[in-house]
This record gives structure tokens, C-alpha cells and sequence, in this order.
């Protein structure tokens, strides 16, 4: 017999003692009392002891006439409002905001010790400690305080106690410490002359020569500054003066 029938035949002796004391306020004399029905129980759940585990069994669930028997089963936990998957999903779910690039100040540097032979290109701007033997070609400013031996494109274009062989294309300002010495052509927006230069100057702006410049060569700027103690030999030209002739007897130093 099995254990869905030995429940059955329990629970319908359960039932119709129930119905008996709901019709009839005297007991049957076949009827059993509340402790022979319990011992009845009892024995059915010993001798299906050996074919089923009755540890798990909770709850009888009466449907089409039927005794489902159900296993206990675990609780199923609520979901953590703060779970692992939760915040995953939280964070899916928001957009990140846009990543803002900081704004590059790139600086190129030629180290002090440094030989560099051939020609550069680059973004940015540039620092020359060290020496370079080609053209220069720079989208930003260009700072040189070593040997140049070449060409030199950039905006604005600051020669600081270096030595230059070549001629300086500006869309910027130039300018020639006193301790520096330029040998080429300059053009560009303005100019400020401290040092010594061998070689024609053609600005759109302002040429400014400070105490002790020295220019070997012709000027052409829409004005002109000549300090006391500035020298210059050949042309001037410029929008107020058509043409001055300047000599000196020492040629600049190269």
C-alpha cells in the first residue's frame, strides 16, 4: 500500500469523524477517538517508513478529489535591493557622462647632451638644449638655447643665447637675445633684435633694435625702433621712410 493511500484512508477517517459530531451530538459506536486516530496516523507513517523520507513532507493539498503530497522546499529569498547584480545593473543602466580630454601642452625637448641629425616635424611646441643639423618645421613655438644648422618654421620663434645657421620663417613674433648669433633670413609678424644677426630681416609689424644689436644686412618692417648703441649696416625700408643707408666699420660676429 502507498503512502498516498494510507494518508488518504487517514484523513477521510479524520474527516467523517467531523462530519459526525457536526450532525450528531452522540459518537458513533464503530468511531475512534482522537488517540486511536493518532495511533492509526502513527503506524501509517512507520510502516512507510522504509519506502519514503517523510522528513520532507510539509503539506497535504486536497485538489480533484486527490492528496497531492508536496515536498519541503527552501524559501526563495527576496531579491537584495543592494545585490551584486543589482548595482551591475544599476550601472548599465546610467549613461556615462562624455570623458573631456584635458588640453594637451605638449612640449618636445632635444636634452642638452643630445645630436640630432635630420629634419623634424611635429605638433606642439619644441625646446633645443642640444644640437640639430636639419630643417624644423613647428606648428607652435620654438625655443632654442643650443646649435641649429638648418631651417626654422614655427609661430613664435625665441633664440636664446644659441647659435643658428639658417634662415627663420615666423606667423609670429621672433626674437634674438644679446648672447645669441643668427646667420640667415628672417621673416615674420614682428621682431626684437638684442644679439647679432648676418642677414636680411622682412617683418609686417614692428623691428625693434635694442642697445648693442648688431644687423648686417637690409631691413624691411612696417615701423622701426632704433635704440642708442644699435647698429646696422644696409637698407632700411619701411611704411614712414623710404630708405636710410647705415654703416659701421665691424662686421657682426658669426
Amino acid at each position: 500500500m502507498g503512502i498516498k493511500d494510507n494518508w488518504s484512508r487517514a484523513v477521510k477517517q479524520v474527516m467523517n469523524k467531523n462530519e459526525q459530531e457536526q450532525t450528531a451530538y452522540e459518537p458513533e459506536e464503530n468511531a475512534q477517538s482522537d488517540g486511536e486516530l493518532l495511533e492509526t496516523l502513527q503506524q501509517y507513517l512507520k510502516e512507510d517508513d522504509e519506502n519514503c523520507n517523510t522528513d520532507g513532507l510539509t503539506a497535504m493539498v486536497q485538489e480533484d478529489d486527490e492528496i497531492i503530497l508536496e515536498k519541503e522546499s527552501s524559501p526563495v529569498k527576496e531579491k537584495d535591493t543592494f545585490s551584486l547584480e543589482n548595482i551591475v545593473e544599476l550601472i548599465d543602466e546610467e549613461e556615462p557622462a562624455p570623458a573631456v580630454m584635458p588640453e594637451e601642452k605638449s612640449v618636445s625637448i632635444i636634452s642638452r647632451d643630445a645630436v640630432f641629425r635630420g629634419d623634424i616635424t611635429i605638433k606642439g611646441s619644441i625646446e633645443i638644449w642640444g644640437e640639430l643639423h636639419g630643417n624644423l618645421t613647428v606648428d607652435k613655438d620654438i625655443f632654442i638655447y643650443g646649435t641649429v644648422v638648418g631651417d626654422i618654421a614655427g609661430n613664435n620663434i625665441r633664440l636664446s643665447g644659441c647659435r643658428v645657421w639658417g634662415n627663420i620663417n615666423a606667423t609670429g613674433a621672433v626674437t634674438v637675445d644679446k648672447d645669441s648669433v643668427l646667420v640667415g633670413e628672417v621673416r615674420g609678424e614682428s621682431i626684437e633684435v638684442y644679439g647679432k644677426i648676418r642677414g636680411n630681416i622682412n617683418v609686417t609689424g614692428k623691428a625693434t633694435f635694442v642697445k648693442e644689436a648688431l644687423l648686417y644686412g637690409d631691413v624691411k618692417a612696417g615701423a622701426l625702433s632704433l635704440d642708442e648703441g644699435s647698429r646696422i649696416c644696409g637698407r632700411i625700408l619701411t611704411d614712414d621712410v623710404e630708405e636710410i643707408m647705415t654703416y659701421f666699420d665691424e662686421a657682426p660676429a658669426e
